[in-house]
């Protein structure tokens, strides 16, 4: 294997209980490994969590979804089903989504069959952003998700060789801080290998 590319991402996530989604991005079909993370929190609910998109569960949006827009459309392996490639869709999943301003991760709120059509509806929070048609879109299992990892709390931790994610694939970095003036800041030494 040859190493092609490396990055930095770092974030925060301060006086919230909604996490914070930082996006190690895809490079080229290389695969990215987070090489040496280190994170501080200051509360015993901070932590981070780390979702693994898998190439496998990469799709073309079916239709263009709008800013506001919370009706998804999800190609399907059986007509009026919600099974895709293999995989029972969940409201515990969620779908990552390019943006014209990077990616973006969407709860699932609803999963509805369509009758008689190859695709399945997902009620998901709006995007904020205009996204066309075909643009690349990842389903994220509740089996994606590594949470707690490394272990944080009211401390700091620095760790070599976290983890790495499939080759062409993003991998998101959730910071998870309490309310009440608590805070959490992650960040990752990034390489690409091929």
């Amino acid at each position: 294997m040859q190493m092609i590319n490396c990055a930095t991402v770092s974030g925060s996530v301060t006086n919230t209980a909604t996490p914070a989604q930082y996006i190690i991005s895809e490079y080229q079909k290389a695969k990215p490994v987070v090489r040496r993370f280190s994170a501080i929190g200051d509360d015993a609910a901070c932590k981070i969590n780390w979702f693994l998109p898998r190439a496998a569960f990469s799709f073309g949006l079916l239709e263009n979804l709008l800013a506001a827009g919370t009706a998804l459309k999800v190609p399907v392996d059986v007509v009026a089903g919600h099974v895709f490639k293999g995989h029972t869709i969940t409201t515990n999943d969620k779908v990552l989504v390019m943006a014209s301003r990077g990616w973006k991760m969407l709860s699932i709120s609803v999963v509805t069959d369509v009758a008689t059509k190859m695709y399945c509806t997902l009620t998901v929070g709006a995007p904020g952003a205009d996204i066309s048609a075909n643009t690349k879109a990842y389903i994220i299992r509740a089996a994606d998700k590594i949470a707690g990892i490394p272990v944080l709390g009211a401390s700091e931790a620095s760790v070599p060789d976290l983890l790495s994610g499939d080759a062409g694939a993003p991998v998101v970095m959730e910071l998870v801080a309490a309310t009440s003036n608590k805070t959490t800041i992650g960040c990752a030494f990034v390489e690409y290998w091929f």
